[in-house]
């Protein structure tokens, strides 16, 4: 009797368990191709163990080339996690790469400080990063990839 009863709860729990469970479909692999999310923990180092530095965007056919000056973003990924901070605002959303180049990033988390000269740069900022599909890891760069634009960061050791 015991191990059907124990057995019951394990499949009710487990039903539990994904009723309840957030429907993000970008991080499931609609959009993102092959990517799942937390797939970065071990298959992608040469992003993780790093501190990424805005250097210049790309929005709607517009390079915004003194970026950095205006908009001293920074974002770091690890662990399924994207963090940064753009100069003004602290954000977060979970963070989903392939090893085949596929990016997406759940809904930007972010606090919404006002900072004169910086709120146009910003949203034009989280929107690339929102908007991402493709990522691209060289020795110095990361570049993120999407329908408004491109984002350009370089690496800097932790």
């Amino acid at each position: 009797m015991k191990p059907f009863l124990y057995l019951s709860c394990c499949l009710v729990m487990g039903w539990v368990y994904l009723a309840c469970s957030p429907d993000d479909s970008r991080l499931e692999g609609q959009n993102a191709g092959s990517a799942a999310a937390g797939a970065i923990s071990d298959s992608i180092p040469e992003v993780e163990r790093f501190f990424w530095t805005l250097d210049s965007y790309e929005y709607e056919g517009k390079r915004i080339s003194n970026a950095k000056e205006v908009l001293p973003a920074f974002i770091t990924i690890r662990n399924g996690k994207l963090e940064g901070n753009t100069g003004c605002n602290t954000f977060s959303a979970k963070a989903s790469l392939s090893v085949q180049g596929d990016a997406a990033f759940s809904e930007i988390k972010k606090n919404n400080n006002l900072c004169s000269g910086q709120m146009t740069y910003e949203k034009q900022f989280l929107d690339l990063i929102r908007e991402t599909t493709r990522y691209e890891a060289g020795p110095v760069k990361l570049i993120l990839t999407g329908g408004k634009g491109s984002v350009t960061f370089i690496k800097r050791r932790k």
